[in-house]
């Protein structure tokens, strides 16, 4: 994976932009932080009671519709500085792939199949997400850390 180059010049309009994605996470991150961390806590009451509890389908659409809305919203926001694209395009990665892993885990842990086989293809497959999870951070924290130097949140 690349790291996003941040330049030293600031600009106006990367300024504004940079701004506009920083507020446009806030707001995402509640709408999907909540559902996931129910999800997630149903997942376990599912591990726990080995059934699938009440809502948790239903919340699961909804986090689909969620993460689609996100990436429209992204769209929608008319990012034109290259460097703030940049971040917000490994942005979007970070949600699709912590969503991928998040219904993937749900997959496994309401499916009739349990056996070793198939924990093992599941455990590799969280790992490859959990890689690039990890690799996106990274990439956004740098780009973050150069982003306040250039850009001082008020």
């Amino acid at each position: 994976e690349d790291s996003i180059e941040i330049s030293a010049e600031p600009t106006k309009e990367g300024a504004e932009d940079y701004k506009r994605l920083m507020q446009w996470e806030e707001v995402q991150e509640q709408k999907l932080g909540e559902l996931g961390i129910k999800i997630q806590q149903q997942v376990q009451e599912a591990m726990t009671t080995k059934a699938i509890p009440a809502g948790l389908e239903d919340n699961i659409k909804q986090y689909k519709a969620s993460l689609e809305e996100v990436n429209k919203s992204l769209e929608n926001l008319s990012i034109d500085d290259p460097e703030i694209k940049a971040l917000a395009a490994k942005k979007r990665e970070l949600y699709s792939f912590s969503g991928e892993g998040l219904l993937l885990s749900v997959n496994v842990m309401t499916s009739e199949d349990q056996s070793p086989e198939f924990i093992q293809k599941f455990e590799k497959q969280i790992g490859e997400l959990s890689n690039k999870v990890n690799q996106l951070n990274t990439h956004i924290g740098k780009a973050e850390a150069a982003l306040d130097k250039k850009y001082p949140r008020q």
